[in-house]
């Protein structure tokens, strides 16, 4: 039987234990090759510096081109309460609308482009924090050493972790990745736009520099000479980035293959065509030229989690929404038997309101419900 252990307790009694002990060494044998983190004397971290802790996240996951399940394991930060001055966590993503915008392009020029997304492997944990690599120093970080690999100094004294890297967990390592990232996408001849720092465009050939349209665009790359080689290959493409997920449609392979050249010596680049989309499902139907972004795993999720048990009633008169008598909530005292159960409904309905205003961007028919509840977000 395959489980999952959510805590180191349920590891240390789980039947796969073995399994989940040999992907937290492969983690561990990664970790130090990089090296991700140094050992230091936790007598010599300053007073005022937080020690955070580390714990191991599991799970399961099908092996390439098989039904069989591997088991795998990573470590993350517990960055509960991290201190948003000393780390700051804010961090550009793309926005819905310029994802939107490439899709527009793909589906009208679909003869002219390659869809692919590029994700680059460990991306955290090969992004140097420590000013090792000739940038500026990020805020350092302490952590306790990992469970179940825990060392001791030659004379038995307490380390801790220094590290060297960013990492899961940690609030600024999006921040901290796209710092690095950038760059990269740029000597890459990727140049961000000016309607979205997160969506890129790239263009080599005889209208760069011009205000030519996209199909004049396409046509002269058709008939271009070839670049030379080692510069960047004639061609155009569009690219929206979200963290380490960078989705993208080129006129070549070639862009990739270049691509991959000035990243190589940085992060581990894999490109694939498109799978998940930012999160979303893309549907890409060449006949009727539409790209369609759908959730329905999402969905079926949120049902079972959040409807289970709940009686749906079928009026045959049209009747007025209970949802706009709704009124405001008056959370019980913290004695009351109720409180429990009202706390409860309180998490999930922040999960699920947080939930709906991701999948409306999409789905519209829920935008309704989801304004009108997030009125009484304070106190539902």
């Amino acid at each position: 039987r395959w489980n999952c252990p959510q805590t180191y307790k349920e590891f240390l009694a789980c039947p796969n234990k073995a399994r989940y002990r040999t992907a937290m060494e492969n983690k561990m044998d990664k970790y130090n090759a990089v090296p991700a983190f140094v050992l230091e004397q936790r007598a010599q971290v300053p007073d005022n510096v937080r020690i955070f802790r580390l714990k191991w996240v599991w799970g399961l996951k099908k092996e390439p081109d098989s039904e069989k399940l591997q088991c795998t394991a990573r470590l993350c930060v517990v960055g509960v309460n991290m201190d948003a001055g000393e780390f700051p966590s804010y961090s550009e993503v793309a926005t819905p609308v310029a994802l939107n915008i490439l899709a527009a392009v793909f589906a009208t020029h679909m003869e002219d482009f390659i869809a692919q997304q590029d994700d680059d492997s460990d991306a955290f944990q090969n992004t140097v924090t420590d000013g090792s690599d000739g940038d500026k120093a990020a805020a350092p970080m302490y952590t306790h050493q990992a469970p179940g690999f825990e060392k001791k100094g030659i004379n038995g004294e307490q380390l801790v972790y220094r590290h060297r890297v960013a990492f899961q967990g940690r609030i600024d390592s999006p921040r901290l990745y796209g710092q690095k990232v950038k760059p990269l996408l740029a000597q890459a001849g990727w140049h961000a736009t000016l309607f979205d720092t997160e969506a890129f465009i790239y263009h080599e050939g005889p209208t760069k520099g011009t205000a030519a349209k996209i199909p004049e665009i396409l046509e002269a790359i058709r008939t271009a000479a070839p670049s030379p080689p080692g510069h960047a290959p004639v061609g155009f493409g569009l690219m929206v980035r979200h963290v380490d997920d960078r989705v993208k449609i080129v006129t070549s392979d070639r862009i990739t293959q270049y691509q991959l050249g000035v990243f190589q010596h940085v992060y581990a680049m894999k490109t694939t065509a498109w799978r998940k989309v930012l999160g979303w499902t893309a549907v890409v139907d060449r006949e009727e030229r539409t790209v369609t972004f759908e959730c329905p795993g999402v969905l079926l999720a949120a049902g079972d989690k959040f409807l289970k048990g709940v009686t749906f009633a079928s009026n045959k008169h049209a009747m007025l929404p209970s949802i706009m008598q709704l009124e405001m909530g008056v959370p019980p005292d913290e004695a009351d038997p109720e409180y429990p159960k009202f706390m409860q409904m309180q998490k999930d309905f922040r999960s699920l309101q947080g939930l709906m205003i991701w999948i409306t961007q999409r789905y519209t028919q829920g935008l309704f419900l989801t304004r009108k509840t997030g009125q009484f977000h304070h106190s539902p």
